[in-house]
C-alpha cells in the first residue's frame, strides 16, 4: 500500500509540474522563464525525493524482514535429515540436538 501511494503521489506531482510548465496558474504575475524554472525544479526535485522515499521504504522492509528472521527458532544443521518433514525414520526418532534421547 505504501509503494502504491508513493507511485501515485509521484505521478500527480509530475503532472502538476508539467501543467505549471505549460501554463501559469490563474491570477499570478510570474514570468514565463520563472515558471519554467520552478516547474523544472519541481519535476526533477520530486524525482529525487521519490527515489529517497523508495530507498527508505526498502530499508524499512529489509529491517523488518531481518527482525522477523531473528525471531524464528534456529534448528541445528545436522538434525533435519533424521526427523525431516516426511518422517524419514518413522517420526519417532529423536536426536540429542532436538531435545530427545539418542
Amino acid at each position: 500500500m505504501r509503494g502504491a501511494t508513493v507511485l501515485a503521489a509521484g505521478a500527480a506531482h509530475a503532472v502538476l509540474a508539467r501543467t505549471l510548465y505549460s501554463r501559469p496558474p490563474p491570477g499570478t504575475g510570474f514570468g514565463a522563464a520563472d515558471l519554467h524554472q520552478g516547474a523544472q525544479w519541481m519535476y526533477y526535485g520530486g524525482d529525487l525525493v521519490e527515489a529517497g522515499l523508495a530507498v527508505l521504504m526498502g530499508v524499512g522492509w529489509y529491517a523488518a524482514a531481518g527482525r522477523a528472521r531473528t525471531r524464528r527458532p534456529r534448528r541445528s544443521p545436522g538434525a533435519g535429515w533424521l526427523t525431516g518433514p516426511a518422517g524419514a525414520l518413522g517420526g519417532h526418532h529423536r536426536t540429542p540436538a532436538a531435545g530427545g534421547e539418542p
